[in-house]
């Protein structure tokens, strides 16, 4: 997932985010990824494994605002070829 914040012309990236925290449960196959975009927008992201379907997950995520910001999320799928 991509972010763009106020319509700005770089990206939400590794240099725009703070608190960065990542915690892996195994009981349950859940990734949980958590970080704050300045002030302003807090961001949580859940992988979890899929464990009837062989290779595939399930992401969610929960975008919160604590100011007014103008937020445009992105699902963007890549696949690298090496």
């Amino acid at each position: 997932m991509e972010l763009d914040v106020n319509s700005r012309k770089r990206r939400i990236g590794r240099g725009n985010i703070q608190d960065y925290r990542r915690e892996l449960d195994m009981q349950y196959g859940i990734l949980k990824t958590t970080y704050n975009i300045g002030d302003s927008i807090k961001v949580e992201h859940q992988l979890m494994s899929l464990r009837h379907l062989p290779f595939c997950a399930m992401s969610l995520v929960k975008i919160s605002a604590t100011k007014d910001v103008m937020l445009t999320p992105m699902s963007v799928i890549e696949a690298l070829i090496i």
